[in-house]
């Protein structure tokens, strides 16, 4: 394959791709991290949104306790 010039442009395509492979890695921890972080983000607003429920569902039995002279 010495007649259309391969040997040439063979580093450089080799190095391309390995840098190409490189970024890709650096891309997947990225989103790996992200993830880890959405995780995080969704355990603490299930969590809040339990509290929020807790009070919801409280007041009006604390309500109807005090009205009905508890």
């Amino acid at each position: 394959m010495t007649g259309n010039g391969w040997n040439e442009h063979q580093a450089l395509v080799l190095h391309r791709l390995d840098e190409q492979e490189r970024r890709l890695g650096d891309i997947d921890k990225r989103l790996a991290g992200m993830e880890r972080l959405v995780i995080r983000h969704a355990e603490r607003m299930a969590m809040a949104g339990a509290g929020m429920g807790l009070l919801v569902g409280l007041a009006p039995t604390v309500v109807n306790w005090l009205t009905a002279g508890g």
